[in-house]
């Protein structure tokens, strides 16, 4: 009862400077919610733990227990417990996670008479806890903005090297492409030197000019085997 009193009192004095509460039902958690920012809060009463006393029930209880026959199994062992938890009246109330403030009753003032210092406390409390969370959200952005830079020159490395492995990879083609075209010329001389080129042997020169073209970068043109999709393999196989 103390609990909801003080809770009443509390959000009465809030709600004067425009303070809302949210309640999460799933995270059983209770926020205020203040220029945008909310600040968690909680109201708790100390519990005091004292060694129990057994009432004559209990020992009653216990005393059949053991008096019963051995064999009986319907009578169940009385729980009786060892401490006993009592209310005190003193009460806790905690707002915030990071930063976070606390304040308790003490000897000479209960928190009911101290609310000024408490609604004064969470005001502070939810801009200290705006000003967290927005040095949070910079940090993140720069985060942010320092792994997009590193994803970036690793693309762009990445980039450069597929682009300097295909030039090299175009200059060695260039050079095959050329080389052939050498051979071809030389192969073209040597036969017309031993009496002249065959039906065959012109039809492999085309042949073989035609594979130096696909091979040279600088030509654009497609070979109609090996540019052409790779033959499935027969289910029946």
């Amino acid at each position: 009862m103390i609990v909801r009193s003080t809770w009443h009192v509390l959000l009465r004095e809030l709600a004067k400077l425009g303070v809302s509460v949210r309640i999460d039902g799933r995270r059983k958690e209770t926020a205020l919610c203040h220029n945008d920012t909310a600040v968690i809060l909680t109201i708790t009463e100390h519990v005091a733990r004292q060694r129990h006393i057994e009432t004559p029930a209990e020992k009653k209880a216990r005393d059949r227990y053991h008096e019963r026959n051995r064999f009986d199994f319907s009578l169940a062992y009385p729980q009786i417990p060892q401490y006993d938890y009592l209310p005190t009246g003193k009460l806790t109330i905690a707002a915030g996670r990071w930063p976070s403030r606390t304040w308790r009753d003490t000897p000479n003032t209960p928190l009911e008479q101290r609310m000024p210092e408490v609604v004064a406390g969470i005001i502070t409390l939810a801009a200290d806890t705006r000003e967290h969370e927005d040095e949070l959200a910079r940090a993140k952005e720069l985060r942010r903005q320092a792994q997009d830079r590193y994803e970036f020159l690793i693309q762009r490395r990445k980039t450069e090297e597929q682009a300097t492995e295909a030039l090299d990879r175009d200059a060695l083609n260039f050079e095959r492409a050329n080389r052939i075209r050498a051979y071809l010329t030389a192969f073209r001389e040597n036969a017309e030197r031993s009496g002249g080129l065959s039906e065959d042997q012109l039809e492999w020169l085309k042949w073989a000019a035609a594979k130096a073209d696909w091979i040279d970068p600088l030509i654009d043109v497609a070979d109609i085997i090996l540019d052409a999709p790779e033959p499935k393999r027969s289910g029946y196989w």
